[in-house]
């Protein structure tokens, strides 16, 4: 019996199902209308046509060498790899100076590296004695790094653990050291043997507290020392008292500054007697100055008359001519050379002799010298 049309159609559809799309053309197009008979012959298959299944064997398409099978590729789906985000920390922490004196600044650069695959935000935190004291937030690209540098200023001596995160370093702060500057040194340029001059300076102080020692030196001879606290920023005033013991002239030397050159002026009494003087004799004194000075006179009569005082000076000028004076006394400056004092009696009657007293002094920084 002949496959009526429903049947072709099915055997279509089920040879569509098993093979590929690639070879439903090719049996389609074996497959035509000639090939059923749409009448029927009463149920009986026409001669041959076991013979043509067998050779063609629809129901098979392995066995059919017209329709080949397709070959099924099966495609691996690529995976697309999960994002981690950003993936940052601190790869590296460099320390400046371990010691540093006080005000100044300790200097820590901090390298941050992003290893993920977004850009992301970092806190650098500095710690200092383990409490954080300066942080920085920082924006790190994917696969680049940024560096954080920190100046920590530390205004008190002593040791600090200055770090991040677990990396830490011993800074040693000392004290600030004292900046001493002496100024103004000065003293008194004039006094006399026996008497007492100040002699002063200011010290003042840049850098941190400290205690300055100081000399008093008079002609490269140290006298005299003392020391002084300066506060930070400060200044104070340093006096000296020193006596000269001699006459002459002094460098003085406030630590280690010129003060000031000291005229020291020693005095001394030359002459102090009671002279007698014969009628038309006299009596001569020679005073002799290295340096300028002074001379004080004193002059009296105790018996006798018309007396004859003169003085005169290094170049021949009187300086002191007293005629007939019973007493006389004052003092007058003199140069440096040689001073002649001259006592005559002049009496011119009663012809006696006379009884004088005389007293001179001379003072100068330099040296006196007298002769008779």
């Amino acid at each position: 019996m002949r496959p009526g049309p429903r049947d072709v159609d099915g055997g279509r559809r089920r040879l569509l199902a098993a093979l590929g799309a690639a070879a439903v053309s090719g049996v389609l197009a074996g497959c035509t209308s000639e090939e059923v008979d749409p009448e029927g012959t009463d149920g009986e298959e026409p001669a041959g046509t076991e013979a043509e299944e067998t050779e063609s064997d629809d129901e098979d398409p392995e066995n059919d060498d017209d329709v080949q099978t397709p070959t099924e590729t099966e495609e691996t789906p690529t995976e697309t790899p999960e994002s981690v985000g950003p993936l940052i920390d601190v790869t590296e922490v460099r320390f400046g100076e371990r010691e540093i004196i006080e005000g100044e600044a300790v200097e820590v650069a901090v390298d941050v590296e992003n290893e993920g695959d977004a850009a992301g935000l970092y806190t650098v935190e500095l710690t200092a004695n383990e409490e954080v004291v300066r942080e920085e937030e920082v924006r790190v690209e994917p696969d680049e790094w940024e560096t954080v540098t920190f100046r920590l200023t530390i205004t008190s001596p002593g040791e600090y653990e200055i770090g991040v995160g677990d990396e830490t370093e011993t800074i040693v702060v000392e004290p600030e050291p004292p900046e001493f500057e002496v100024r103004e040194a000065s003293v008194e340029t004039e006094t006399s043997v026996g008497e007492s001059v100040e002699a002063s300076a200011t010290v003042a102080n840049a850098g941190g507290p400290g205690t300055f020692e100081t000399a008093l030196e008079v002609d490269g001879r140290l006298v005299d020392e003392t020391a002084v606290e300066v506060d930070r920023e400060g200044e104070e005033t340093v006096t000296f008292v020193h006596e000269f013991d001699e006459r002459g002239r002094y460098e003085v030397r406030v630590a280690d500054e010129v003060a000031g050159t000291v005229a020291v002026e020693g005095c001394e009494t030359l002459v102090s007697d009671t002279e007698t003087v014969s009628w038309r004799e006299s009596i001569r004194y020679t005073i002799e100055f290295e340096e300028e000075g002074s001379v004080w006179l004193s002059f009296e009569t105790e018996s006798g008359r018309d007396p004859t005082v003169t003085i005169t000076g290094p170049d021949g000028e009187a300086v002191v001519d007293a005629r007939r004076e019973d007493r006389l006394e004052g003092t007058f400056e003199a140069d440096p050379g040689e001073y002649v004092f001259t006592l005559e009696n002049t009496a011119t009657f009663p012809f006696s002799d006379g009884r004088w007293g005389i007293e001179i002094e001379a003072c100068s920084v330099g040296e006196v010298a007298r002769t008779r």
